[in-house]
């Protein structure tokens, strides 16, 4: 028994878009492809022509030399003071045309806050920091190569940025020595003041004051140091008597005896 699976052929590539219909995005990827179109179509013809059985020979069509066309052109844009923007031009053409960005009539230049650059057949005009343009400027953008030159056009309208400045408080600057000096003053009790105001003694007073303080230092005796001698004197007085009286303990005895 055989079987036998019967598989219908689709599409591998997804070719539609999940973008909004209507959105920039959109509509740009949409002129992409209208300009495309002729060139899908004129291929699609010739594999037709030159197939042979199940096998197709791909022929591609050698582009001709030609003047630059903007198939893209910049749109335009509204941002505020300091905000990052970005244009984008797609350019036709053979050979590859040299593009020239004018900003009020004025070369753009690249640098670190300007950054132009291509990929392929599209070319960018990046700012990461919009300089303060006041209202409505003209971005002016020129392809060029031997075969003749292209020119498109469009607006970049800045809106300026709140100014908050005339609402602060203006502070008047800080002399910083007059700071430290504020910081060096200390602020005293009037003991104290009157202690440091006082007249310091002599050398000869001072050291008068310090033999008096040793003197005193010496002679000094603590209650209970003077207790403790109390007691002692107490007790030889006691062993003073006690002496005396054992001799004549014992020669009364004696005398009885005899």
């Amino acid at each position: 028994m055989f079987f036998f699976i019967r598989c219908n052929p689709s599409a591998s590539v997804i070719t539609h878009s999940n973008l909004l219909q209507g959105s920039e995005g959109y509509n740009l990827i949409k002129a992409i492809e209208e300009v495309d179109q002729p060139k899908v179509k004129y291929l699609t013809a010739l594999n037709d022509l030159f197939r042979d059985g199940d096998e197709y020979r791909y022929i591609e069509d050698e582009e001709v030399d030609s003047a630059p066309n903007f198939d893209v052109k910049p749109q335009p844009a509204t941002i505020g003071e300091g905000s990052p923007v970005k244009f984008l031009v797609r350019v036709s053409g053979k050979p590859t045309p040299q593009l020239t960005w004018y900003l009020n009539d004025e070369p753009i230049e690249q640098d670190s806050i300007t950054k132009i650059y291509s990929d392929g057949a599209i070319n960018y005009l990046e700012m990461s920091r919009c300089p303060a343009l006041q209202g409505t400027n003209k971005l002016h953008v020129i392809a060029q190569n031997q075969l003749g030159k292209a020119e498109a056009e469009t607006i970049l309208t800045v809106l300026l940025a709140e100014d908050f400045r005339p609402d602060l408080k203006h502070v008047k600057p800080e002399n910083p020595y007059k700071k430290m000096v504020g910081l060096r003053k200390v602020d005293c009790s009037p003991e104290l003041n009157k202690a440091l105001t006082r007249t310091k003694p002599s050398a000869q007073t001072i050291m008068e004051m310090e033999r008096g303080s040793e003197m005193k230092a010496r002679m000094y005796r603590s209650p209970e140091v003077i207790e403790a001698e109390k007691m002692l004197d107490q007790l030889a007085l006691n062993l003073k008597k006690s002496e005396v009286k054992r001799p004549l303990v014992n020669g009364g005895h004696q005398n009885d005896v005899a």
